[in-house]
């Protein structure tokens, strides 16, 4: 962000702070839930530690099993 904005570090870190502050009180308004609770999220995925085509691999990998066990020829969805 710092580089693609042409800011500081600081600046950049502080802007970043603002906006998550920001939408995490949005979520607490908007649902009253705590956007921090793992309860709310199926997978989590750090996209630092995987390329883009592992990334893709892992989420659809992810998606097919979740759906398959949802029913998922009866939603139109094959391997």
């Amino acid at each position: 962000m710092a580089r693609a904005q042409n800011l500081d570090l600081a600046e950049a870190k502080a802007i970043q702070q603002r906006t998550d502050r920001a939408r995490s009180l949005f979520v607490k308004r908007l649902y009253r839930a705590d956007p921090s609770d793992p309860k709310w999220y199926h997978l989590v995925l750090d996209t630092t530690v995987f390329s883009a085509e592992q990334s893709v691999t892992v989420l659809a990998d992810a998606a097919r099993a979740y759906f398959t066990t949802l029913g998922g020829p009866e939603l139109g969805l094959t391997s």
